[in-house]
């Protein structure tokens, strides 16, 4: 036996033994690991492999956790984020115990370990097979270009063409609505019930075009700490670790259908937010009620009107259609009065929360794939172009 073999064979004698003393709990971590990063690897190098997931195993376990947490009333993801961030701080609080020689305190910083690592272990898991690995999917982007929409086609033209057609749509439709002294809209209390009804029909009347809407939908949750999720500016969230739709309840009304969708959509598995963004567009805009339809509208009147504007001179401005004072009320975020009794109260100031909120939500999008990070809700204005010259 040469020198190089007997080097092999002492590397292969300390695997044995290093293998040997790990108990079967982190050997089982281990291989739950292993596994889990194999299927997300193989999801980043093959679109194939990620669209058979989005269309048939993600389709059973958005079925079956989804169903789950629909017999909880609240938010269980939410319940969850407050458990976990107890949780740590208990760890810490048993890390400094287990410090003692006494047995038990070692046996008691031992276990809660464990917990702890099962706890992450679940996170990994439901956040790599219920959200990164969508992410790996074809988009509608390229679907579109394939079907026959061409990149060429989207110009200036195009855009105003598109943009005057949604603000004569929005001017029309904003008086339609009862408002009260001050102008709002005024809607009956039921009214979130209703339109959860009304969104997740709408959503299922484009499972033709696509098939993935089709099917079960549980209702979209309300956030008790709505207050923190209007600080970072989020109308909603979905949560991959509870399956669940959420949104915020100090949203102003006009935003509600639009984020029901939105939400929705990525439960389904478009996970891309210009993809959910598009979906929530087409489904109001297409549903016979007009509030809906304004909702759809004004959800992305945002986005247009930041991508026309530099290609418009003063001269087309003036030519141009703008949203009347009715539409600039109800094209809000939260009513003004609901923000400042946020800022008084806020232990943080929004421009922090928001500011690390942007930061976590540009690194998570490109740290699977997407580039563009938070520009690309931005991207909806370039589907709805593309997907219109397919009519």
């Amino acid at each position: 036996m040469n020198q190089e073999d007997r080097k092999k064979q002492k590397l292969c004698q300390v695997c044995r033994c290093f293998f040997k003393d790990i108990s079967l709990f982190w050997k089982s971590v281990m291989a739950i690991i292993f596994v889990i990063t194999l299927v997300l690897g193989i999801a980043i190098g093959s679109v194939t492999f990620a669209d058979w997931y989005r269309a048939g195993m993600f389709r059973g376990i958005q079925y079956i956790m989804a169903h789950i947490s629909a017999l909880v009333p609240v938010s269980v993801g939410e319940i969850m984020i407050y458990t976990g961030m107890i949780m740590l701080i208990l760890l810490l609080m048993v890390m400094i115990i287990g410090c003692f020689p006494n047995p038990v305190c070692k046996r008691i910083r031992k276990y809660c370990i464990r917990i702890a690592v099962c706890v992450l272990l679940y996170v990994y898991a439901s956040e790599t097979f219920n959200c990164f690995i969508l992410y790996r999917a074809e988009t509608l982007e390229k679907r579109f270009i394939r079907q026959g929409a061409d990149y060429e086609k989207i110009t200036p033209d195009s855009l105003i063409n598109l943009h005057q057609k949604i603000v004569k749509k929005v001017n029309e439709l904003s008086g339609e609505f009862q408002r009260d002294s001050a102008g709002l809209i005024l809607l009956a209390e039921s009214a979130d019930k209703d339109y959860q009804k009304e969104c997740k029909e709408s959503l299922r009347n484009l499972s033709g075009e696509f098939p993935l809407l089709k099917g079960y939908y549980p209702d979209v949750k309300l956030v008790r700490s709505s207050s923190f999720m209007t600080q970072q500016y989020l109308l909603g969230i979905y949560f991959p670790f509870s399956m669940e739709a959420n949104y915020n309840q100090l949203a102003y009304i006009t935003n509600l259908p639009a984020t029901f969708c939105h939400e929705l959509s990525h439960m389904k598995g478009y996970i891309l937010e210009d993809e959910a963004n598009f979906l929530a567009y087409l489904a109001c805009i297409r549903s016979e009620d007009a509030f809906m339809q304004y909702s759809g509208y004004l959800s992305v009147l945002g986005y247009i009107e930041r991508d026309l504007l530099p290609y418009l001179t003063e001269e087309e401005k003036t030519e141009m259609v703008w949203v009347n004072k009715q539409v600039v009320m109800d094209d809000i975020f939260v009513k003004k009065e609901v923000f400042e009794e946020i800022e008084k109260n806020a232990f943080f100031s929004t421009d922090f929360i928001s500011e690390t909120t942007d930061i976590f939500l540009d690194t998570n999008l490109k740290l699977n794939g997407v580039s563009e990070g938070v520009a690309s809700y931005s991207q909806v204005v370039k589907l709805i172009l593309l997907y219109e010259q397919l009519d």
